[in-house]
């Protein structure tokens, strides 16, 4: 499976001899350097240890689409044709997954309206001919086939309803050092807030960050801030959203 091309970091440092005299020779000055090499190596060690091991699973199209469902795994433990194929030793993607009930759904219809037709013809057929008994299970039997096609009616509405929700908001300008909430509303309400959450922020520069975010009432979206880290220059980028439902 093709994963993010992440790449861990490297951190370098060099000790050089300084003059006897002058502040790069003080107890002060050189404690303050050893102070930030202990930050810079903590800061790699995260990003090396945590941030890229948890990227580098997803798949290579998350480095284009972003956090949607064709770009997060269903389940890579999952061996069954729901989370895997087969074919190529692969895990199926949240998106592929939802496309493949949806076929077997759409398949399942498909035969289940035959077999539901050629039935109310038999049954007709042996009505007119006095054949009662018969056809009075025929038409038992079309009363469960009945209720199977309402069943997998009730199957199809529930993937429709489970399915990932994602939403891409352009960002204001944000003034430099400075920060904007943003809303996100999703194209469809969800009944509550009972669903997960993934953001992103995308910005050519890399000073925009999202510091928080937060649910509004009713399961209409998110409220997220974002912050400009860029001293000098204002930026805007865009939010890519993907709510699963719990």
């Amino acid at each position: 499976m093709a994963t993010l091309p992440l790449t861990p970091l490297a951190l370098v440092s060099t000790q050089r001899t300084v003059p006897s005299n002058g502040s790069p020779s003080s107890q002060d000055y050189n404690d303050d350097q050893n102070d930030g090499l202990i930050d810079l190596t903590s800061l790699v060690s995260f990003i090396n240890g945590t941030l890229i091991p948890l990227l580098q699973v997803l798949p290579s199209l998350a480095a284009a689409a972003g956090l949607e469902g064709r770009a997060i795994n269903t389940d890579s433990t999952n061996l069954t044709a729901l989370c895997f194929n087969a074919l190529t030793s692969t895990p199926l993607t949240v998106a592929q997954s939802l496309n493949y009930l949806q076929n077997l759904q759409t398949n399942l219809q498909s035969q289940i309206t035959g077999l539901s037709t050629q039935v109310a013809v038999l049954s007709s057929q042996l009505s007119s001919t006095n054949q009662n008994d018969i056809s009075l299970a025929l038409q038992n039997f079309q009363s469960v086939l009945n209720t199977t096609t309402a069943t997998l009616n009730a199957l199809q509405t529930s993937v429709n309803n489970n399915a990932a929700t994602t939403a891409q908001v352009v960002t204001p300008s944000i003034a430099a050092s400075n920060h904007a909430s943003v809303v996100v509303g999703w194209a469809t309400a969800f009944t509550g807030n009972n669903y997960t959450v993934a953001l992103s922020v995308e910005d050519t520069t890399g000073f925009l960050q999202i510091d928080s975010w937060s649910y509004n009432a009713g399961g209409v979206g998110l409220t997220v801030k974002v912050t400009n880290t860029d001293p000098a220059a204002a930026h805007t980028g865009t939010i890519h959203a993907i709510a699963i439902p719990a």
